[in-house]
């Protein structure tokens, strides 16, 4: 189900974008829309990401040894 959404946009911003969507032979419309998929998969796609790594994490978890260096030993110039 589609829904109407009003925007408050800058007047200059709004007629750049109408020239803009008139030469690609586009919408305004179509481009936010376009650019709102965009974001949303985008987003989706890296939450995706972040859950496979947790998962990843948890089944194989990193086993560090004993520290063998100090702080100073780090940072000697």
């Amino acid at each position: 189900m589609k829904r109407n959404v009003t925007l408050a946009l800058d007047e200059e911003l709004l007629h750049r974008a109408r020239i803009v969507c008139q030469k690609k032979r586009t919408t305004l419309t179509r481009v936010i829309r376009d650019r709102l998929e965009d974001l949303v998969r985008q987003n989706e796609e890296y939450q995706s990401a972040m859950e496979r790594i947790i998962a990843r994490m948890k089944e194989r978890p990193i086993k560090v040894g004993k520290k063998t260096w100090t702080r100073e030993e780090l940072h000697a110039r």
